[in-house]
């Protein structure tokens, strides 16, 4: 948030001074100094006050949440793949460990970037339109291109905007990515809970439009540092989206993206045919190797972070690291070498969604995927499920809507009439959020993100009385 003139008050607090911009605007510049004069004398003089600014959505409200029960970042997962046709044998032991030998992340060659400059008006849906080479910086203006506006207060994200992709810093701070109309990459942020939205300017390289193997996504470690992936690259920002800039590797396709505390990371399919991880300071695109080819199985990887904590189901492995993703340990299990699965975390619960064939098995993990059990959970491949972040307790779902277990049983299906779900995940252990297309009866007209305020056991759409 811009900073705003300020002066103490009478009992010390720094307020904002708006009377005296109203003043301004209202009378003759005489006639205000002589106002402005008195006030000062009445309230102390403003030369020496700090200015306000969005400390409730700053790094400091981010790291209490990242450190708390982890910050949340996800897309919908990719369309499912055919199972190969000879079946393959999941893991039947309730609990699995494995640990190998810690590997440093190794330096990777550095990629050239480029920055580029926008400036987004809030409430306006915008373009940038840039070209760059090298390290060159080239500056764009934003222009309104639909004449769209954001949501009001109270109201839901616009009609013809799907969203992809969410990410939540704190409680009131969120970033929701999809596609519009146009079939056309946007990204939508709210300071206040999603009470009012404004559009954050992307790159023209990054709008898309969006090709039919193309996933959007958004990650934010807090309200200024975040990525976005689009078009097959990725982009990052440490302001909050004024400027962006791109890197990465040459010829390398970004699959997923993720942010902790001072990090991001970029999940990559290489030109060669195989995956890496790279990981880069917060707002950066100087990517460093943290998990090279020889980690990885021929499996389609997953990756998942909460706080410190990173994870990837690759296979019948999964590769965690507790420090940000300077080391890694390798666990075996639980997921199949040659089927894999997905993966989701919230605190220290990690949660793998493992296919079988032709169905999908849960198993869960309370100590940052050291071990895991395996539960009563099952459902299709498809189905998408998340830890709320308190104990074993998850929900998952899909085509059906959502359910909710405590980590036994099958659990209870959730209320609120939540439709065909597309990606769930967890803040803290009561407050969730889903994407999802339509509602149970099959209706379109609650297409977009979901909230939940009780774990998991009740769903509303944003800006449809979901509370806060």
């Amino acid at each position: 948030m811009p900073t705003s003139p300020t002066q103490p008050g009478r009992d010390g607090r720094v307020v904002t001074n708006r009377s005296t911009r109203c003043l301004r605007r209202a009378l003759p510049a005489t006639v205000v100094a002589v106002v402005a004069g008195v006030l000062a004398a009445a309230c102390g003089s403003a030369a020496n006050s700090p200015a306000v600014t969005d400390s409730g959505t700053g790094p400091t409200a981010a790291r209490t949440l990242e450190q708390g029960s982890g910050q949340v970042t996800s897309g919908p997962p990719e369309p499912t793949r055919p199972a190969p046709t000879a079946a393959s044998t999941s893991t039947s032991t309730s609990t699995s460990t494995s640990t190998s030998t810690s590997t440093r992340a190794e330096s990777a060659p550095s990629t050239a970037a480029a920055t580029v400059v926008a400036t987004a008006t809030p409430g306006a849906i915008s373009t940038a339109n840039t070209t760059s080479t090298g390290n060159a910086t080239s500056t764009a203006t934003a222009t309104s291109t639909d004449g769209s506006p954001a949501p009001g207060r109270g109201a839901r994200l616009p009609a013809d905007f799907a969203p992809t992709s969410f990410s939540a810093t704190s409680t009131d701070r969120w970033f929701v990515l999809g596609t519009d109309g146009r079939n056309r990459v946007r990204l939508l942020t709210t300071a206040d809970g999603g009470s009012s939205w404004g559009a954050v300017v992307l790159p023209d390289a990054a709008r898309g439009p969006v090709g039919g193997q193309d996933r959007p996504a958004v990650a934010f470690s807090d309200s200024t540092h975040g990525l976005v992936a689009a078009g097959g690259g990725f982009w990052a920002t440490a302001d909050g989206g004024r400027t962006w800039r791109t890197g990465g590797p040459a010829n390398a396709e970004v699959l997923e993206v993720a942010a902790g505390p001072g990090a991001g990371y970029v999940l990559l399919h290489t030109a060669a045919g195989g995956y890496s991880l790279g990981r880069a300071d917060a707002g950066g695109v100087d990517l460093r190797q943290a998990l090279g080819g020889n980690r990885f199985t021929d499996t389609v990887p997953h990756l998942a972070t909460s706080g410190a904590t990173v994870v990837v189901v690759s296979g019948d492995r999964t590769l965690r690291s507790t420090d940000g993703g300077r080391t890694f340990d390798s666990v075996r299990g639980p997921c199949a070498a040659d089927l894999g699965g997905r993966v989701s975390a919230a605190g220290a619960t990690v949660l793998a969604w493992c296919a079988t064939g032709s169905q999908g098995q849960g198993f869960v993990s309370t100590d940052r995927g050291a071990t895991f059990t395996r539960t009563d959970a099952s459902g299709s491949n498809s189905v998408v499920a998340a830890p709320t972040g308190s104990g074993a307790g998850f929900v998952y779902g899909g085509p059906t809507g959502l359910r909710v277990t405590g980590g036994s049983g099958t659990g209870t299906a959730a209320r609120g009439g939540i439709g065909t779900v597309l990606w769930v995940g967890f803040s803290t252990p009561r407050r969730g959020f889903a994407i999802a297309a339509g509602d149970a009866s099959g209706g379109t007209g609650t297409d977009g993100l979901w909230r939940s305020v009780d774990g998991g056991r009740t769903w509303a759409p944003v800006g449809a009385g979901a509370g806060r």
